[in-house]
């Protein structure tokens, strides 16, 4: 925040007064005669830039959008990342008006409900906010205009993106670094500014194709909800203006919708989707938001965590068929039952809509479209369930059907203008396809292409279907192939790490910070329910951040406050190293604990680590010490498991040390040396209980100096 909200946005009469004249003032003069004013005008003269703006929002304390932005007289033209005013304002209603419609196409909020003020208005009072808004409208520009061929003299060129971009993360990194570097915990408005900001980023990072980062950014913005659902601050929530409360219900529900697909996709548990699509809790259905209510995708996410657990029983050998066909039973049922209700709710809309002769109007065309939508969701999510119990077979009678079913419900839908929310269901249902359907699922692929740029259409799930399809046909049905079994080959596989990505660790340290903080000015044995009280968990939730001292010095999250203990009710903790593998030099901690009922246990792991990473030419010599590296890091790792007869007994492993930015020269191959752990403790976060693991410090050297 840096600056009061202005006079004139009321969510009334005055603020569309106010939209309406910044569109005015915008769409009056084309970007070419703009260019070309900008070279001829007098300095003098650009100096007035934004006079009909100010004087529109005379009176108010606050500048207007289009003052956020160095002014032309103070900007270097060289300089991409700073956009000059007029333009800045073309970006911002550009956003507006065609980028985030496009995003979310149900988002229509009523005139009632305050429209779509509130995001102007947190538009204006966020500065990190603003700027990837203004990036992300500025990718979309230069894409559009490049398909209708002026891009000429319109558009940026790539470099400048580059920059715009380069600068909207420094602003975030910035505005992270202020909350992070002061003693008291944030405020519920600062976590929904971090939080609507990861959320445009993903956007960003979608629209530009960059699964990882947008995956880094998801991970950390699902940390952040049960932050802001803490039980503590639900007196901050009814102190909040409307514009922050719309904010807080629309962005958890994009979270929510985000999660539950990633994950569901990847494999990858999710971490929050429970709390942010929770309709009971205040927050908003998702079918307002990309058109599928709530229903379909809370089973859909209920089908991912029964994916984890399948996982984690045959990683340990423990998995019961019997219990798999009965959960997956049970979940069966309810997307049964809702696709009939489904049916039974369309054929009647269908038949009212042809007796009174309005089916294209309005609510009504909107309805029926959602519920369309719900259904090919819900097909495909029954897909999705054959395949976690059956395995990955497209022959099988059960995925014939679902199959089938969902390309009946794709053929039902009158348009394919909203395959952007559909992707999920196409890849789903495409990977499954036997070879007589093929044809279908590529005709899709080609026909909601187009020439407008989307955030994710078909043609952009196609690579990963083609990919299933050609390893089955190589594979000759000998193993089962999915949509995972593509992306891994098509190197999109998603390893759930924050390391590496600056973000992400600072959003982690950030909430870990808070949760220590809390701790040194509480007895030690409140409950603390700071990681969610999701009603469906699996069997764990892990997300790891290991901070780089030289990077994020500033952001020292663990105390040397000791919380008094009643360490009996843990037995053998112990701590050790992965020595081979991918997680090579990752920390694996196994316990258990008994005496603690029926309810979820939030656990907090805690060490400080030091790694040696060293580049190698070939034959193996030790490299000198010049092409040496150390980095020493603190870990926090947090979760929630399940108890089971009153205990928790379970494995976990964190993850591998990351390099950081330490680079091999050509020819060399950059390996961990060594790595160490010492001060490793593990707490029950729930009940107010902290032991060390036995030993408390364990390292492992890997190659010799």
């Amino acid at each position: 925040m840096y600056g009061p909200k202005p006079e004139w946005m009321d969510g009334k009469r005055r603020e569309m007064d106010m939209a309406e004249t910044i569109r005015r003032v915008v769409k009056e003069t084309t970007a070419e005669k703009k260019r070309i004013a900008m070279k001829q005008r007098p300095q003098k003269q650009r100096q007035s830039n934004g006079s009909t703006i100010d004087a529109a929002a005379k009176g108010s304390t606050y500048p207007a959008p289009d003052t956020l932005l160095p002014s032309p007289v103070q900007t270097d033209r060289s300089d991409c990342s700073a956009v000059p005013e007029e333009f800045a304002t073309e970006l911002l209603m550009h956003y507006l008006d065609h980028v985030f419609p496009l995003q979310f196409p149900f988002y229509t909020p009523s005139v009632v409900a305050g429209g779509r003020g509130w995001l102007l208005s947190i538009l204006t009072t966020t500065k990190p906010l603003y700027h990837v808004a203004i990036s992300l409208a500025a990718y979309h520009r230069r894409y559009m205009l490049r398909c209708d061929g002026v891009s000429k003299g319109h558009g940026q060129d790539l470099e400048c993106l580059e920059r715009q971009y380069a600068r909207a993360l420094s602003e975030l990194r910035q505005y992270l670094a202020k909350l992070g570097g002061r003693n008291e915990a944030r405020t519920q408005v600062e976590n929904i500014d971090v939080l609507s900001c990861l959320v445009m980023l993903i956007s960003l990072e979608m629209f530009k194709g960059d699964a990882r980062n947008w995956r880094m950014h998801l991970s950390a913005a699902a940390v952040l909800i049960p932050d802001i659902k803490r039980e503590e601050r639900v007196a901050e929530y009814a102190r909040l203006s409307s514009a922050y409360q719309s904010a807080l219900m629309f962005f958890a529900g994009v979270v929510g919708w985000y999660d539950i697909l990633s994950c569901s996709t990847t494999g990858a548990p999710p971490f929050s989707a429970c709390e942010c699509i929770d309709a009971a809790l205040g927050y908003i259905y998702l079918d307002k938001i990309m058109g599928c209510e709530n229903w379909a995708m809370l089973l859909i996410m209920e089908i991912a965590f029964l994916d984890d657990w399948k996982k984690n029983l045959q990683i340990s050998a423990q998995l019961s068929m019997r219990e798999l066909v009965t959960r997956a039973a049970q979940i069966e049922r309810r997307l049964e039952d809702g696709i009939r209700d489904n049916s039974t709710t369309l054929s009647k809309l269908t038949n009212r809509s042809i007796s009174s002769t309005i089916l294209g109007t309005g609510v009504q065309e909107q309805t029926h479209l959602i519920l369309l939508i719900t259904r090919v969701f819900a097909c495909s999510a029954h897909v999705y369930l054959d395949v976690v119990v059956s395995g990955a077979y497209p022959e099988m009678p059960g995925i014939r059907e679902s199959v089938s079913r969902t390309i009946e419900a794709l053929r039902a839908l009158p348009e394919m203008a909203i395959s952007n929310s559909l992707t999920w269901a196409y890849c789903i249902a495409g990977c499954m396809a036997i070879e007589e359907e093929q044809t279908f699922f590529r005709g899709l692929a080609v026909s909601s292409d187009g020439d407008a740029p989307t955030f994710g259409n078909f043609s952009k799930a196609l690579p990963i279907i083609e990919e299933c399809w050609r390893l089955r046909r190589e594979e000759k049905r000998h193993q089962p192939v999915d949509w995972r079994t593509a992306m891994d080959s098509l190197g999109m596989s998603y390893v759930d790490k924050w390391a590496g990505n600056a973000l992400s660790a600072m959003v982690g340290v950030l909430i870990w910070g808070d949760r220590l903080r809390r701790k040194q000015y509480s007895s030690g044995q409140a409950k603390n329910p700071s990681l969610g009280q999701a009603k469906h968990k699996p069997n764990r939730q892990f997300t790891s951040v290991f901070v780089v001292e030289r990077t994020y010095s500033d952001f020292a999250i663990l105390g040397t406050s000791v919380i008094a203990a009643s360490p009996h009710f843990f037995k053998d903790p112990t701590a050790s190293i992965i020595v081979t593998g991918d997680n090579q030099g990752a920390l694996h901690v196994c316990f258990k604990e008994a005496g603690l009922g029926n309810t979820d246990i939030d656990y907090l792991l805690t060490a400080d680590g030091t790694a040696v990473f060293g580049c190698f030419n070939r034959g193996n010599k030790h490299p000198p010490a010049t092409n040496k590296e150390t980095s020493s890091f603190k870990v926090a790792q947090g979760g929630s498991f399940e108890t089971k007869n009153g205990a928790v007994n379970v494995c976990f492993d964190g993850d591998a040390p990351d390099p950081g930015e330490f680079t091999c020269p050509p020819g060399q191959e950059r390996r961990l040396m060594s790595v160490t752990y010492k001060d490793i403790k593990l707490e029950d976060d729930t009940n107010g209980i902290e032991v060390s693991t036995s030993p408390s410090s364990v390292s492992e050297t890997f190659i010799s100096s």
